[in-house]
């Protein structure tokens, strides 16, 4: 009777989607898989508890949240049961992953374009974080020789998480980020009090010699003379972490922030940028999550496969860290002479 109930429930929010379908018993034990195990594999431990003390509580009053929930429990659901699970049980679980990504997508581009956001921005964020979770867990395993085969179509999967990072930008704009109650502790530790992971200050200082060499960047570099220069400021100060989960909002912000500086230089394909990107999918894997395991390996995979067909001595000299999938380590860059 308490699962029909929650049926019902999420049927008349459903209701408000006219895209959607009305829900399904298996839509009930996805929303309890979310609450009551999926939650507990999201991000670093003060993302953990806001997804399963809020994000569940908010989406029965947002269906784009709810539908996002439901498509990054499905995601892990199966992933869990791929050993025991029929070929058609996999195929309705990945038609139902898909539907619920689709239409809580469109739902949440059409919130985050209305002014009246203020009032719902835990939410949006909320969204946002499992919007990024299932970029990366959608077609995880990309093949080796993608950026090969098809190189515009692996630059815009490669891209896919970066642009649902984005999305915190773009209601950083739209709403006052104060209005952020629940997600306040995790938006915090995106960066530090003395803004060391938005820092774009010019020259090189702090910057692995490696990459100042190889990016031309000297002691008048900056944003607006070097397309590079953003980027490896960015990219920086995520290279000298130690490795933990608790840099997972560090991290993932990287990917928002830098979305639109890699997009132009990615798609007239220059080889610098695209390692650029490598180094950072290859530090995700600190993160040892489920939904990014396996897609940080093969997109590093498929990115080293590439660069070393590029010609680019430069950068064929650095590629042993995203060859190694993130397991190796990166100092040497800071050991690499700038002359």
């Amino acid at each position: 009777m308490a699962v029909d109930g929650v049926r019902i429930r999420l049927s008349d929010l459903f209701a408000l989607d006219q895209h959607a379908h009305p829900a399904s018993i298996s839509t009930v034990r996805l929303l309890q898989h979310f609450q009551s195990i999926a939650s507990a594999t999201l991000g670093d431990s003060t993302v953990q508890h806001v997804m399963s003390s809020h994000v569940a509580h908010n989406s029965w009053s947002q269906p784009y949240t709810m539908h996002m929930l439901l498509a990054v429990s499905s995601a892990h659901l199966k992933r869990l049961t791929l050993a025991s699970i029929t070929p058609e049980a996999s195929r309705r679980s990945s038609l139902a992953e898909a539907e619920h990504w689709h239409n809580g997508l469109a739902l949440y581009r059409a919130a985050l374009a209305s002014r009246s956001t203020a009032h719902n921005v835990d939410a949006l964020i909320g969204t946002t974080f499992l919007s990024v979770i299932f970029a990366f867990a959608l077609e995880d395993q990309i093949p080796a020789d993608a950026f090969l085969t098809n190189y515009d179509e692996a630059v815009a999967h490669a891209l896919s998480p970066l642009a649902a990072g984005s999305g915190i930008l773009a209601l950083d704009q739209a709403v006052p980020m104060h209005s952020a109650v629940a997600w306040m502790p995790v938006l915090r530790k995106g960066n530090d009090r003395s803004g060391t992971y938005t820092d774009q200050s010019p020259g090189t200082a702090g910057l692995p010699p490696a990459f100042v060499r190889l990016c031309g960047v000297d002691e008048q570099s900056c944003a607006t003379n070097n397309e590079y220069h953003s980027i490896l400021r960015l990219l920086a100060p995520l290279l000298r972490l130690e490795r933990s989960v608790e840099h997972f909002t560090k991290l993932i912000a990287f990917g928002g922030r830098t979305f639109g500086l890699f997009r132009p230089l990615l798609r007239k394909r220059d080889a610098r940028a695209l390692l650029l990107l490598a180094y950072w999918i290859a530090l995700l894997r600190q993160l040892d999550q489920w939904w990014l395991n396996v897609r940080v390996r093969s997109s590093c995979l498929a990115i080293v496969t590439y660069l070393r067909t590029v010609g680019d001595l430069g950068v064929e000299a650095l590629l042993a860290f995203p060859a190694s999938g993130g397991e190796g380590g990166c100092e040497y860059l800071w050991d690499w002479p700038v002359g």
